[in-house]
C-alpha cells in the first residue's frame, strides 16, 4: 500500500470521525473549494454549504453512526477514486427508533495544494433495516 493510498483512507476515516462526534463544523474543510456532496435522497450540497455548515440538519438530526470499508482506491495523478461500503446506524431522537443501513459510497478526491481533498462524494442506500 503506497503512503497516498493510506493518505486518502485516512481522510476518508477523518470524515466519519467527524461525522461521528458531530463536529461538523470541521467537515468543510476535507472539501475542496468546488466540491459536491451528493447524498442519497437529499439535494446536492456545495463544499461551500458544508463549510458555512448550512447542510448541518442532514448531518446532525439523528444521532448517527458511519464506518467505511475501502474496497478500492485508484490513484492516477491528481485524483483518485474510492469505492466503499458504508454501515451507519441512525437513532432518531424524537421518536427512538433506530435505522441501520449499508450503502455503496464514492468518493473522487483531488489533489490540492499538496492535500487529498473531498471533491465528490455521492453514495446510494442499498438496503435500510428499521430496528
Amino acid at each position: 500500500m503506497s503512503n497516498e493510498h493510506e493518505i486518502i483512507i485516512s481522510r476518508i476515516n477523518d470524515y466519519a470521525d467527524i461525522l461521528n462526534r458531530r463536529k461538523t463544523e470541521g467537515i468543510g474543510e476535507l472539501y475542496a473549494e468546488d466540491a459536491v456532496f451528493i447524498p442519497d435522497n437529499y439535494k446536492t450540497i456545495s463544499a461551500l454549504e458544508l463549510k458555512k455548515n448550512k447542510s448541518k440538519s442532514i448531518l446532525t438530526s439523528n444521532e448517527f453512526k458511519i464506518q467505511y470499508s475501502e474496497e478500492d482506491v485508484l490513484i492516477d495523478g491528481n485524483f483518485a477514486f474510492v469505492t466503499a461500503v458504508a454501515k451507519t446506524s441512525e437513532k432518531n431522537k424524537q421518536t427512538d427508533q433506530t435505522v441501520l443501513k449499508s450503502s455503496k459510497d464514492f468518493f473522487v478526491f483531488k489533489k490540492v495544494d499538496g492535500q487529498w481533498k473531498i471533491f465528490r462524494y455521492l453514495f446510494n442506500n442499498v438496503n435500510i433495516i428499521t430496528a
